[in-house]
């Protein structure tokens, strides 16, 4: 699941590689911002095991 969120953000970065560098900054503030809302919501909902690296990731600060 988590990756299909890096996924989508990083389609979105192919998609807009060909934009002016304010435009570009504009649609990944429209775009990508409710794709890392939802990324962070999922990342609260993981449980994983203490000492497992998916833990380690998800806790990672």
């Amino acid at each position: 699941m988590g990756k299909n969120y890096c996924d989508q953000l990083f389609k979105l970065k192919q998609v807009f590689s060909e934009l002016p560098p304010k435009e570009r900054k504009q649609q990944r503030l429209e775009q990508a911002a409710p794709i890392l809302e939802a990324f962070w919501s999922w990342l609260e909902t993981v449980s994983a095991l203490k000492n497992s690296k998916l833990n380690k990731a998800v806790t990672y600060e």
